[in-house]
């Protein structure tokens, strides 16, 4: 437990394009002071020793006619290979963790209690064993790579050079200890941001604010939700809608699916966006994967014309997935064991079962070992609670 002197150190990482600006200012404005690893590193590029040392290791061609640094030269060296992205790091890392620490100590002298240390490279680095608590932004490949384009002014071939020396999905998953993905709009993204950063540190002089945020979560709950006023009902089902209405009811319907959990679904998955699509390749409204169609399809008798190519089209999709529910359910028992299986895999969830570090009886889950997993369950059942509250 963090003591009344030492500080909530809370890391966030991510892919480039992920996002992580937009969830860094949402934890200033929620009273974090914040560290740029980023800016950190370019104040220390600036320093004439550091370019010496650089310009040592990539050579002159790294620098600007003033002798100053070129980032994009040193980006386009560093990045083209992994023994040089090595290379780079070995020389940065040491001075980057210095400076970290120094801020650190200076926030902690001056009072601040909550600090965000945004770091691209927190595993690799080193720094997540300085932080309480990691957090990690990710984003489809794709829209990432439109982002990079975008933003940096480069190639597709230079952001998807850069993007290759980065980790895939699972390398943060499996160190975080919350997941947000950026898949939908940037305000999203900024709220999902502000609301982690508020569970986690809450403000001081918040409690009437905390207070307005456990009523409404109650009522959504209880089901009261009916008795509030019709604008609290509007905001609510502009950010619950029900798309897609014929498609989903009539596949809740074949497959003996609750249509609220197929909404849910639906809403975690891809935010509602037909072309999203994952950077494990998982596509369409319900992220379903080529493994997960051709299960779908051999179990459905399905011998119709289409193929996996065709899975972006709505209502295939939504058919597709709500009868992969409806497998999961049928195979697992409930629906919390059957949406844990559709984000972590079939195989994950009966190796869980069969743990007694997780099952206690092998048919039931009394935890999850992977948090972006029970995030994932937890977020799912919730909003099909939302969505039965507000349209039943």
């Amino acid at each position: 437990m963090r003591t009344p002197n030492k500080p909530l150190l809370v890391g966030l990482t991510g892919q480039t394009g992920a996002g992580k600006t937009t969830v860094s200012r949402a934890f200033t404005d929620k009273g974090f002071a914040v560290i740029d690893c980023d800016q950190v590193t370019r104040q220390l590029q600036q320093q004439p020793e550091v370019i010496e040392k650089l310009a040592g290791a990539f050579g002159s061609g790294i620098l600007q006619e003033d002798g100053s640094l070129d980032r994009r030269a040193l980006a386009a060296a560093a990045f083209s290979e992994e023994q040089q992205t090595q290379k780079l790091t070995g020389i940065m890392y040491p001075l980057i963790l210095a400076e970290i620490d120094r801020q650190v100590d200076s926030f902690v002298r001056s009072g601040q209690t909550r600090i965000l240390l945004d770091a691209p490279t927190l595993f690799e680095s080193g720094l997540d064993k300085r932080c309480q608590k990691k957090v990690a932004v990710l984003a489809a490949e794709e829209l990432r790579l439109l982002r990079i384009i975008k933003r940096d002014g480069l190639t597709e071939e230079q952001a998807r050079a850069r993007m290759k020396a980065q980790h895939k999905d699972g390398y943060y998953t499996i160190r975080s200890d919350y997941v947000l993905r950026n898949n939908g709009t940037e305000e999203e993204l900024y709220r999902e941001g502000a609301a982690l950063a508020e569970s986690l540190a809450p403000e001081k002089g918040k409690g009437s604010q905390e207070l307005r945020t456990t009523l409404i979560a109650l009522a959504l709950t209880v089901g009261t939700i009916a008795f509030v006023g019709g604008g609290y009902q509007l905001i609510y089902r502009a950010m619950y809608p029900q798309k897609y209405k014929a498609e989903v009811t009539a596949a809740a319907a074949e497959f003996s699916v609750e249509p609220e959990l197929i909404y849910a679904v639906i809403r975690c998955e891809s935010g509602f966006d037909p072309d999203a699509v994952s950077s494990v390749g998982a596509m369409g409204l319900m992220q379903i994967t080529e493994d997960a169609y051709d299960w779908a399809k051999y179990r459905m008798g399905d011998h119709s014309a289409h193929t996996y190519d065709d899975i972006l089209e709505p209502e295939l999709n939504i058919r597709y997935g709500s009868c992969l529910l409806s497998l999961l359910i049928e195979e697992f028992g409930s629906e919390e064991t059957a949406v844990a299986a559709y984000h972590a895999g079939m195989g994950s969830v009966q190796d869980w079962l069969q743990d007694e570090q997780y099952s206690s009886d092998g048919a039931t889950l009394d935890s999850i070992p992977f948090p972006t997993t029970s995030q994932y369950v937890d977020n799912v059942m919730q909003v099909k609670k939302i969505y039965g509250n507000l349209y039943k």
